[in-house]
């Protein structure tokens, strides 16, 4: 064990040297777009002692449920937040080092309980830490918890299988941390959990009802263990936007590619991930693959690849055979789309499933000294070469067709350069086959190759560091991101190459880089951005000005590096503050402070006539004008409001001067909710651009109001003539009634476990 820590500890310090020679160089879409920023929140929210609404999260955000998938649920996050902001791309450096460790550990453990002498489980630990899959997964960040724990679920169901004494509990807790560290990854595992149950059990004869019942046990006990996180994350995510909506049904249904260039390309890609290394950063930008670029199809193991497989599968049809037949099936046909709940049917983030199969079977192969003979290592080199071939000529030819000179790029380099470190690392093996010291020797060398084949594309030329400053200066080393989150007083906009600026600067805004999106104010995002399926809000102040009066932006960020032309497109309503290294700060004209009133309303029926339209009308225009309501609220607003009619000419600069008359003051927003005061002279209507999510709850004067659902999503409250004070407070829909199932399955998991230990009994 303690060799194999150190020969991760060494493969991973040599193969993350482009990284680690300077960490403010890396660009990668995930790492530098998604987790610093995140992971920062989460620092941020996690010190409130409340992290239950983050304002800088679209438009504001539930945050324990829609950072379940990135942050909330893994304790390496937790640690990361414990380093001050400065030091912050260190500690996740240092939670890389701790995850892949354990990850190590966890797999040579699985190996260890299929039989394995510790030379072969060390070696199987390093292809599984090692292979394509995880190594392209570290710039991801959080997709590497989930490889972490697999191993554990497998080793618990081996102890169901064999009805060890505390196999029953060994599962639960396995299938707790599949859940809680990130429910989508879940999916896949599990799925894949059953279909390995389902196989063991036919191989080993034991279907019985002991068996059976303790694995549906363990499986519902780690569900409940886990619904702390899981019932917040299903409340806030069912019906949203990426899971049963019409267009992910439509992609998913049109699996097959449209034409025989691109099902080419697809086949050729899944082909290509079994039997060559893959970097993060596609080199064959220009190829037929292009294409199936950040789909997580990468499942080569190092130095073999699946020649193992396929010696193994010549001499043997065992269980482990006709798993990976039938998972193979999966990942190039459409049912690769259940493993990732159907939300998409071509990226198949679960091949860690895959990998840890083709590597039971490759170590068996060499446990059994199945050799692989001369004529399968000449083929399966010629299949490779054959490959290398067709993918240059297709980039050579993609090239000419569009007239561009061709360049062997970095990138380009560095794969084929892994390549052929691991087809010599291959026939070294093939003449020694049997050597486990050299075969551990070799899956280091490769591994490390591999390894810092994919830091080396993942940091940034030095001719593009200028428009990527962001990581290279003061911004994320600025002491102020160590304090708690910001109070809200109103909203930001930027426009600029990077993801989640405001993010990172603290800036709540309402652009987001994020993959789980409040269902709540998907209506108001779909008109705005007419994008059901993943609404980004790329579509920012330049053709939305209504939609940032609406949101209450004050200030707007734009980026130094962009081209005059997009920044002419701004014109007519910015004024210059001030410009720094990064970013041109200017004040929008058509601010309104958080929270106005109206004088005029319609219904959402009329306004959904122009959804159809929503290129040529300006539908958030006119929700500026008029009060958008459900008709079945149209009695009641009808007493404070007039009925208006849709003006398609109405002009932005008279209806904000017409919002901004009537104001809440003192606005405060916090991790809780926010509060305002009011003074009016007669009762209002008062528009709060605030997503209408069940967790919040209002009061005026401490007596609760009713919230209603305005604007397609957000929220509106009738306040009485005079001084009030206005409070909304959030708490995460669904974490007390979680938490409540979740501690009474961890006590009733216990009192089992005392009973099993001081009866000497097995469930």
């Amino acid at each position: 064990m303690k060799r194999l820590i150190l020969l991760t500890v060494l493969i991973l310090t040599i193969g993350l040297i482009p990284f680690l020679l300077n960490l403010h160089t890396i660009s990668y879409l995930d790492l530098t777009g998604q987790q610093v920023q995140f992971i920062l929140e989460a620092k941020r929210m996690f010190s409130t002692g409340a992290p239950w609404w983050s304002w800088n999260t679209f438009s504001g955000d539930n945050f324990i449920a829609a950072y379940c998938f990135y942050t909330v649920g893994s304790p390496f996050v937790w640690i990361v937040c414990l380093f001050p902001a400065s030091h912050l791309l260190w500690g996740m450096l240092f939670a890389l080092y701790l995850k892949t460790i354990a990850t190590s550990v966890f797999s040579y453990l699985y190996f260890r309980k299929m039989s394995f002498n510790g030379q072969l489980s060390t070696i199987g630990a390093l292809l599984y830490t090692f292979s394509s899959f995880y190594i392209c997964t570290l710039y991801y960040y959080h997709f590497c918890e989930p490889i972490l724990v697999f191993p554990l679920l497998l080793i618990g169901i081996e102890s169901v299988i064999r009805k060890e004494r505390y196999g029953f509990i060994k599962l639960s807790l396995a299938t707790f941390f599949v859940l809680f560290i990130n429910f989508y990854f879940a999916c896949g595992s599990l799925l894949i959990g059953l279909i390995y149950f389902v196989f063991r059990c036919w191989a080993e004869k034991c279907f019985t009802k002991r068996v059976i019942t303790n694995y549906i046990m363990g499986c519902v006990f780690g569900g409940l263990l886990s619904l702390v996180i899981l019932l917040p994350m299903i409340l806030h995510f069912w019906g949203g936007a990426r899971i049963l909506r019409e267009r992910c049904l439509e992609e998913y249904l049109g699996f097959y590619p449209e034409n025989i260039n691109t099902f080419f390309a697809y086949c050729l890609q899944r082909l290509k991930s079994l039997i060559m290394p893959t970097i993060a950063e596609n080199p064959f930008r220009d190829s037929i693959l292009s294409d199936q670029n950040w789909m997580s199809t990468e499942c080569f193991i190092p130095v073999f690849g699946i020649i193992g497989v396929i010696a193994y599968a010549i001499k043997r049809r065992d269980w482990i055979t006709w798993m990976i037949v039938v998972s193979l099936f999966c990942y190039i046909s459409p049912l690769n789309g259940i493993f990732s709940l159907f939300t998409n049917s071509l990226e198949a983030r679960w091949l860690y499933g895959l990998i840890i199969l083709i590597i039971v079977a490759t170590l068996s192969v060499m446990k059994d000294r199945i050799n692989v003979n001369k004529s399968l290592f000449i083929i399966y080199l010629a299949l490779i070469i054959a490959l290398i071939i067709i993918i240059i000529l297709s980039s050579c030819y993609s090239v000419a067709a569009h007239n561009r000179e061709w360049e062997i790029s970095r990138n380009r380099f560095s794969e084929i350069a892994v390549i052929f470190v691991n087809i010599i690392c291959l026939c070294v093996w093939y003449k020694k086959q049997n050597n486990t010291k050299l075969t551990t020797l070799l899956v280091a060398i490769c591994g490390t190759a591999n390894l810092m084949a994919t830091s080396y594309a993942a940091v940034l030329p030095e001719d593009y560091r200028d428009k990527h400053q962001l990581f290279n200066n003061r911004l994320i080393l600025d002491s102020e991101l160590d304090g708690n989150q910001k109070l809200v007083e109103y909203r930001y906009e930027e426009y600029s190459y990077h993801k989640n600026v405001n993010i990172l600067l603290n800036r709540p805004g309402n652009y987001c880089f994020h993959s789980i999106y409040n269902v709540n104010l998907l209506p108001f995002r779909e008109v705005v951005d007419s994008v059901s399926h993943n609404p980004s809000f790329y579509n920012r102040i330049s053709s939305h000005k209504a939609v940032a009066a609406l949101t209450s932006v004050k200030e707007v960020m734009i980026s130094n590096f962009l081209p005059d032309e997009d920044v002419g497109r701004f014109n007519g309503c910015l004024n210059f503050v001030k410009k720094d290294h990064d970013f041109s700060y200017y004040t929008f004209d058509y601010y309104i402070p958080m929270g106005f009133t109206y004088d005029a309303y319609v219904t959402k029926e009329k306004v959904d006539a122009f959804d159809a339209k929503a290129d040529s009308v300006d539908v958030p225009l006119m929700m500026l004008e008029n009060l958008v309501i459900n008709p079945e609220d149209e009695d009641i607003f009808s007493q404070f409001l007039k009925e208006g009619k849709l003006n398609l000419k109405v002009d932005i600069d008279s209806v904000s001067k017409a919002r901004r008359a009537t104001t809440v003051s003192n606005f405060i927003g916090d991790s809780r909710g926010f509060i305002c005061n009011s003074d009016f002279g007669k009762t209002e209507v008062v528009f709060f651009s605030v997503v209408a999510d069940k967790g919040f709850t209002a009061t005026i004067d401490g007596k609760p109001t009713k919230i209603y659902n305005v604007n397609l999503g957000m929220s509106a409250v009738i306040v009485p003539a005079g001084k009030h004070e206005i409070v909304f407070r959030y708490f995460t829909p669904g974490l007390k009634f979680g938490a409540i199932v979740s501690l009474a399955a961890a006590l009733i998991l216990l009192c089992i476990w005392i009973y099993m230990y001081r009866h000497k009994k097995s469930v």
